[in-house]
């Protein structure tokens, strides 16, 4: 499933002037995915009685609903769902979006989509990432100031032994056979041969193939990431990253044995003030703007 973004908002806006539907639905972490399907399963019959009324026939009111009716009665599909489920639909078109952020039910079915309950998750909440390495475990999560969920692409390797299936296949091995001991606060893999002279070029590979799949998912993105891992890796992480809006500051430990939503408020902490600024310096250029008179608030003046 796509990840929400700038740009996924852009391409809805873009979307030609067609009948169509949009669908915004709270949903549960793993937990009550019966629930959740059956009132997927009502808004979608919901969404198919308002086109008719729109005027769209039948037959192709239901060609719109049948990409989302498709998942109902698959399981595994609810129970890795986030706080809010997004579903938009029109003619040659369909996308659905887990979402960190609970929002009411909701069923509009128009010639464009309806994304107002979206700007919020793009702007108040506070939108950032925290990518959380080991060498035993990679994790990005989408997060807000409230809310949080897994969003790791597929193309990233789950962990060093994988990384170095293809580069060291006899160094994979002694990954996942050997022991671990702790260097410079890290910890480190070692096989029945001493791999150490080599540790710092296997964890650059690995974080070369984590840069790749980061850099291809967000590549349309300016929301910030923070970096989550021990000591030991984060020097490497940042001379090997190219994603430009990485923090300064990140969370030191290890990510292993903390929580998702842990890991979510040490990243809050991190980045509310960093968005309080953000809106500080906004509001200074805005008065600077209105007081020259290039700037207005009210909506009738801007359009």
């Amino acid at each position: 499933m796509a990840i929400f973004s700038k740009q996924a908002l852009k391409t809805l806006i873009d979307q030609p002037k067609q009948s169509g539907f949009s669908i915004y639905m709270p949903t549960h972490r793993m937990q009550d995915t019966a629930e959740d399907s059956i009132r997927l399963k009502n808004l979608l019959r919901v969404a198919e009685q308002k086109l008719v009324q729109n005027g769209v026939r039948i037959v192709e009111a239901r060609k719109l609903t049948s990409p989302a009716e498709a998942w109902l009665p698959d399981m595994q599909f609810w129970q890795h769902q986030s706080d809010g489920l997004a579903i938009f639909s029109s003619p040659g078109f369909y996308q659905q979006y887990r979402m960190p952020y609970q929002f009411p039910e909701l069923v509009y079915a128009g010639t464009r989509f309806h994304i107002k309950p979206l700007l919020t998750f793009l702007t108040g909440n506070g939108l950032f990432y925290i990518l959380a390495v080991s060498q035993r475990r990679v994790r990005l999560l989408q997060c807000t100031a409230n809310s949080y969920r897994e969003v790791t692409p597929d193309a990233v390797p789950p962990n060093i032994a994988e990384a170095m299936k293809f580069d060291f296949p006899e160094k994979a091995t002694q990954y996942h056979t050997g022991s671990a001991i702790t260097v410079g606060g890290a910890s480190q893999i070692h096989g029945s041969s001493n791999p150490k002279g080599d540790t710092k070029d296997e964890i650059v590979r690995y974080m070369e193939q984590i840069d790749r799949a980061i850099e291809a998912l967000l590549a349309n993105e300016d929301a910030p990431v923070v970096f989550a891992g021990v000591e030991f890796l984060e020097p490497i992480f940042r001379k090997t990253i190219h994603y430009r809006r990485i923090m300064d500051r990140g969370i030191q430990g290890n990510p292993d044995i903390v929580s998702d939503q842990m890991l979510q408020k040490q990243g809050w902490a991190i980045m509310k003030p960093y968005f309080a600024s953000q809106e500080t310096d906004a509001l200074n250029r805005y008065c600077v703007a209105k007081a020259r008179n290039y700037a207005t608030n009210d909506l009738k003046e801007c359009l």
